[in-house]
This record gives structure tokens, C-alpha cells and sequence, in this order.
């Protein structure tokens, strides 16, 4: 695989070897299986929550700004008259407007303790580590492919050569040593 970074008239260019690319790929990979038994244990766990935990209206009253300017929802829900806050972990530029209704379900033995019945995260994280996972994998196998049949690709040198109007072109160093030999 071959970087070319063009500065100007100076072009130059910046070869990644095969060991590289398997090294790059296996770290998208262990960061996609990360995030994907992180997110199914979340899942598992807000499964769980959901099926003892106790469903209530509960109603948008503040937000949360972070220093990107993005909000974060609070709501306030009332258990045997007593009212609980819950903050979302998520930001938005577009969030819920005060006074919206949310359903969020909290604990019997500890109201205080409450999850959103609808979690995005159940389903970005999963998605994400998928998607880190497949390009990893894609990148590891097509680096290790490439390394068994000992690509001549990246074995052979390239040469940029810069013609009479200004363009370069690509020249194969072999190619041009072997017309070299028949001169």
C-alpha cells in the first residue's frame, strides 16, 4: 500500500509494508471485538434491568452542556410522591425539548436507580465495534495475502518522473532497467 503526499511540485511517497498493514489491522480488530462484548454486555445487562425494573413517565426539566456545546437531557420522575433525576450519558445538538416526555425504568428497591427504556447506545456500540471489527479483519487478511504471494508490488520501486508539462508520471524502476539492458 502506497501513500503519495503531494507538496507542491515535491511529490513524495511513503511505502507501508505488509507487516505494518497486519500490525494497523489488528488493532482496529481488538478495538472492534472490544467494543463489541462491551456493548453486548451492556445490552445483556440493560435486558435484565428491564425485565424486573418498573416503567414511569418521566419529564425533560433541564439540559447538560458539555464544552462542545453538545446537551445532554435531565429528567425528573416522581416514585411514591418523592421525585428522582436522571441525567442522560448521551449528547446531542438537537436534544428533547423541556417538558417532552420520556419513559425511563427505575429500580423498586432503589427508585433512585433508573435506566432509559429506549438506549441508543444499545445500538451505536454495537454497529461501531462491528464496523471496526469488519475493516480490520478486511485489512489484516488482504495485508497477510499480500505478504504470502510476496506482492511485487511492494517489493518493486516506483519512480515519479516529472515531464515537460509540469505532471508526474509513474515509472516502474524495473521496467525502466531492463529497457536500460536492451540498449
Amino acid at each position: 500500500m502506497r501513500f503519495r503526499f503531494n507538496l507542491g511540485n515535491n511529490t513524495q511517497s511513503k511505502q507501508m509494508g505488509p507487516w505494518s498493514g497486519i500490525f494497523m489491522g489488528l488493532i482496529f480488530l481488538v478495538i472492534g471485538i472490544c467494543l463489541l462484548l462491551f456493548s453486548f454486555s451492556s445490552i445483556k445487562s440493560h435486558n435484565e434491568k428491564s425485565k424486573s425494573y418498573v416503567e414511569v413517565d418521566s419529564i425533560v426539566v433541564d439540559y447538560k452542556t458539555n464544552s462542545d456545546g453538545l446537551q445532554a437531557i435531565i429528567v425528573e420522575y416522581v416514585v411514591d410522591g418523592q421525585t428522582f433525576t436522571k441525567e442522560s450519558n448521551s449528547y446531542s445538538n438537537m436534544p428533547k425539548d423541556i417538558g417532552t416526555e420520556v419513559a425511563v425504568k427505575y429500580n423498586p428497591n432503589n427508585p433512585g436507580d433508573a435506566i432509559w427504556v429506549h438506549d441508543s447506545t444499545n445500538i451505536i456500540l454495537p454497529v461501531i465495534g462491528g464496523l471496526f471489527s469488519v475493516f480490520g479483519l478486511i485489512f489484516v487478511v488482504s495485508m497477510s495475502v499480500s505478504l504470502v504471494k510476496g506482492n511485487k508490488s511492494v517489493q518493486n520501486e516506483e519512480q515519479l518522473v516529472m515531464q515537460p508539462n509540469g505532471l508526474y508520471s509513474v515509472v516502474d524502476s524495473q521496467d525502466n532497467q531492463n529497457n536500460q539492458n536492451y540498449m
